[in-house]
């Protein structure tokens, strides 16, 4: 599972939680960090923040895959 969060704390929290869960997780910054882990990793969901400095939605989702 991939956690794209740029706020470090809620990141964190929500990786461990999701770890505690039993899944596996990465985790990204920025949503170009994550477009570049996206392509050397198999991933079965993604967890999001909606307001990335680098990917505001503006309304509509950007597609990262």
């Amino acid at each position: 599972m991939l956690v794209i969060e740029d706020d470090l704390a809620m990141a964190e929290a929500t990786a461990r939680m999701l770890r505690d869960g039993g899944f596996d997780v990465i985790g990204a910054g920025t949503l170009a960090a994550a477009k570049s882990l996206i392509a050397g990793h198999k991933l079965s969901a993604v967890v999001s923040d909606v307001g990335l400095a680098d990917g505001l939605l503006q309304g509509r989702p950007e597609r990262v895959a």
